[in-house]
């Protein structure tokens, strides 16, 4: 993900992960991230394109932005995501 912003001319400001087991399959984990970028408009958009079509399976689940002009400048946003992925035990 940090790459995929770096190729979005973002700034990756933070993120977290928080990993959970599927219930109900065994070999099946969820992963919860919550993550927090910095760029301009265009660079967001290139940044959700590029998850979508990453070669892994990424849920944006939510979304919020807000000018970062203060710290930033004027055209610059700052956006939250709430985002989930799955990955599966090596058998």
């Amino acid at each position: 993900m940090s790459s995929l912003a770096t190729k979005s001319g973002l700034r990756l400001e933070s993120r977290t992960f928080n990993p959970k087991r599927v219930k109900g399959r065994e070999n099946l984990t969820e992963l919860a991230i919550e993550a927090q970028v910095t760029g301009d408009y265009h660079g967001i958009v290139r940044f959700l394109n590029e998850l979508q079509r990453s070669s892994n399976f990424y849920a944006l689940e939510g979304l919020s932005a807000r000018s970062a002009a203060q710290a930033q400048g004027p055209k610059f946003l700052q956006v939250s995501m709430h985002i989930k992925t799955y990955f599966r035990a090596a058998v």
